[in-house]
């Protein structure tokens, strides 16, 4: 067995075998932010609308001065 983690009190190893199950459970990756609710996304969202209702008027002019 190769060992490839060890930790305090916890130790890993990899004996190179392929483990098979009848099951599969997927997950998302771990990328260290917690799940979000719906409130936290209607705020994004609100957010993200004023942004742009604010950056509108630039955004326009700045398209017409390209294209023309």
């Amino acid at each position: 067995m190769q060992q490839y983690y060890k930790g305090e009190d916890v130790t890993f190893t990899h004996d190179g075998a392929i483990a098979l199950s009848s099951t599969y459970i997927p997950n998302l990756p771990n990328t260290g932010f917690e799940p979000q609710n719906g409130a936290a996304f209607a705020f994004a969202l609100v957010t993200v609308l004023a942004v742009s209702v604010i950056a509108y008027p630039y955004a326009r002019k700045a398209f017409f001065s390209i294209t023309r």
